[in-house]
């Protein structure tokens, strides 16, 4: 499935499609409170007041703050999260904060399984 939209921002490339937002941070960048701001104005510009899932495509190496963790809990729109991880270390180093989120969150080992997945908790 293409992308309907694809979005470049100096420190993730993001791929918008049908109430889906996927996310690749650069290689060794901080997802800060900011940044995570930056990227939800985004997807309210995209997906409206509809609600839709997240998916971090984790290419490379980088680290989120854990207020983004927050932030995600509280968000109404976003309905769950995933990953899609390449690396074991990323699931370990992960599985404490993915507990926090509270919402459906599952752990990928490709883009496609995540997609599907997330459509399944959107009801698509």
């Amino acid at each position: 499935m293409p992308a309907i939209k694809s979005i470049s921002l100096d420190f993730t490339d993001l791929e918008i499609y049908d109430h889906i937002l996927i996310g690749s941070t650069h290689e060794g960048e901080q997802l800060t409170r900011q940044r995570h701001k930056d990227v939800m104005k985004i997807a309210r510009q995209e997906f409206g007041t509809q609600p839709y899932a997240i998916i971090l495509d984790e290419k490379y190496q980088y680290s989120v703050d854990f207020d983004v963790m927050m932030m995600v809990r509280r968000d109404p729109q976003i309905i769950c999260a995933s990953i899609v991880s390449y690396r074991f270390t990323t699931i370990k180093a992960l599985l404490g904060p993915a507990y926090i989120i509270k919402k459906p969150f599952k752990f990928f080992k490709n883009i496609n399984d995540a997609i599907h997945w997330s459509h399944q908790q959107l009801g698509k």
